[in-house]
């Protein structure tokens, strides 16, 4: 018999997980933060038989539509994924039980570290990928994974006298960076608040530095980790890069850092596998693999449990769009399919 339970924040404390021994968005302090900053709730998801499997979700309210995000594959008790069968036994269970509870009327694309193996039963699907590093390697083994044109424009950032600056006290720098850097590029950004109450969560640990060129601040990360592995889910550049080479010089930083703290792997997060040829996914995939880390292919999905009301909401919204002159954007598993 298969038990399948949402445990909220404050019970997935008590099964039995060492939360720093698998993926950051796990922790229950990461999920509650995340909730409460979009009124929604998070839960772990706990798949119970021959041998459980744990994942974290999100739901909020958009509007008249209940929508459920994954925040993270299902894994084992000790943080391992899951076989490809086992894990879409794992998501058809998930997709059936919100359904038959009525817990969210969409089961959206998920966040952009989520990477599943399989997709349940009747989801669209679109083929995604991650650059991943080891970070269990020498300091020496870590340079010469580097590729040439990196080492080259790191050595020169060196000698133009750029610095790193790391610490909690790196937030705010980071935050208008990022601020500025989610605005060229039309998207939305969190609160600087988000940001500080992440980095205050107990058990949450967070990497923050800021790359500076004298007191001009040119890029900056902001990156949750374990020992399991780090995700660089946040990042920002200047609108002008004045020295070349200085956000290769503070990831190979952040690197070396993380290596010494006893994170295991890096992961970059997100790879289309589409074409990017002359597009500036191609530039920010290229920076990603040119650190030596390695393509793990895999997919990402959503699913529309109530087409209904999906379908009245997307109507609405295109409506209400088209009335100030925009129209609704596509997202990532639309936008790969339509190329497919």
């Amino acid at each position: 018999m298969t038990n399948i339970v949402l445990h909220d924040c404050e019970e997935s404390k008590n099964i039995g997980i060492d939360f720093s021994n698998v993926y950051f968005a796990l922790n229950p302090n990461y999920i509650s933060t995340v909730a409460r900053y979009r009124n929604g709730s998070g839960d772990i998801v706990e798949v119970a038989d021959e041998a459980s499997a744990f994942m974290p979700i999100l739901i909020a309210r958009k509007a008249f539509l209940k929508v459920a995000t994954c925040l993270g594959p299902p894994v084992s008790r000790d943080g391992e994924l899951l076989e490809p069968e086992a894990e879409r036994r794992v998501l058809n269970l998930l997709v059936g039980h919100i359904r038959a509870n009525r817990l969210a009327d969409r089961i959206s694309p998920p966040v952009n570290w989520c990477l599943f193996s399989s997709s349940p039963d009747n989801a669209t699907s679109a083929p995604f990928g991650t650059y991943e590093l080891d970070l269990r390697c020498s300091q020496d083994d870590l340079w010469r994974g580097l590729h040439q044109k990196n080492r080259n424009v790191i050595r020169a950032a060196e000698r133009e006298g750029v610095s790193v600056r790391v610490g909690a006290g790196e937030v705010a720098t980071f935050h208008r960076l990022y601020e500025s850097t989610m605005a060229r590029n039309q998207m939305g950004s969190e609160s600087l608040d988000f940001f500080e109450a992440l980095a205050a969560s107990e058990g949450v640990n967070i990497y923050c530095a800021t790359v500076y060129a004298g007191d001009e601040a040119l890029g900056a990360v902001f990156v949750p980790y374990t020992e399991f592995g780090s995700y660089y889910v946040y990042g920002a550049t200047a609108a002008s890069m004045t020295v070349n080479g200085a956000n290769n010089l503070l990831h190979y930083r952040m690197l070396s850092d993380l290596r010494e703290l006893g994170v295991r792997k890096h992961d970059f997060v997100g790879a289309r596998l589409s074409d990017v040829s002359g597009t500036k996914l191609e530039g920010i995939q290229k920076f990603k693999k040119r650190f030596g880390s390695t393509l793990r292919t895999g997919v990402i999905w959503k699913m529309d449990i109530n087409r209904i009301k999906c379908f009245a909401f997307d109507k609405l919204l295109a409506i209400k769009l088209a009335a100030g002159g925009g129209k609704a954007s596509k997202d990532i598993i639309d936008q790969e399919n339509q190329k497919a």
